[in-house]
């Protein structure tokens, strides 16, 4: 079983994140919806000046799952249903 540090999770993630960024064409907008209780992810955003322009819920039906938040660094999707 590989165990990773959280300073290597967000390594990790700046290395994605930056790289899927300059794919994007120039003068088009990137947005990253992180989970406000992984603090690694909002100093991402924050080191690559992103603003704040909208925020999501998360809403469960019974209990949240169970999720290693500290390893997440951004939502692939905003709704389902």
């Amino acid at each position: 079983m590989e165990v990773r540090t959280r300073g290597e999770d967000a390594r990790h993630a700046a290395r994605l994140f930056e790289a899927l960024a300059a794919s994007v064409p120039s003068g088009e907008q990137v947005f990253l919806d992180v989970p406000e209780v992984n603090r690694e992810a909002i100093l991402l955003a924050q080191r690559h000046q992103m603003d704040v322009v909208f925020q999501t819920a998360r809403m469960y039906l019974g209990a949240a799952p169970d999720l290693p938040m500290h390893r997440i660094y951004g939502m692939t999707t905003f709704e389902l249903g």
